[in-house]
């Protein structure tokens, strides 16, 4: 499906353009660059975890569920019924917040396309010192 809707090309294309904006064997001036990398990373791993809150509190709730159950019922195999009992609820959990995952995703790509633009203008090519050319 990815090959059908071009998107390998796209990637391609994006790999071509980071070359254009930070050529190869250029001093890059890191100090500019850094805190818009620290805030992008750490906006990205707090919508990452939002996205994968609902997943992470369903499954909580099934582990602890089966541990009272495997306290009340120690010839039960818990195990066996655990694995794919986890699976079932967070496949069914993320199904279900899919439509909120859509929404937030929706407001995201826009923060998301601002943060990298402020990063690629942050991280610019350093000028050469004059003693190496």
């Amino acid at each position: 499906l990815l090959l059908v809707a071009g998107g390998h090309v796209l990637m391609l294309k994006a790999v071509a353009m980071s070359f254009v904006a930070l050529p190869l064997g250029a001093p890059v001036a890191l100090d500019q660059g850094f805190l818009a990398l620290v805030k992008a990373a750490s906006s990205i791993f707090a919508t990452g975890l939002q996205f994968a809150a609902p997943v992470i509190a369903a499954i909580l709730l099934a582990n602890t569920a089966l541990a009272i159950l495997g306290r009340a019922a120690p010839q039960l195999q818990i195990i066996s019924i655990a694995f794919p009992l986890q699976i079932g609820i967070g496949l069914l959990t993320f199904a279900s917040s899919l439509g909120l995952i859509a929404n937030g995703l929706g407001t995201w790509t826009a923060a998301y396309g601002r943060t990298v633009d402020t990063f690629a203008r942050a991280v610019q090519v350093a000028p050469e010192p004059a003693g190496r050319r």
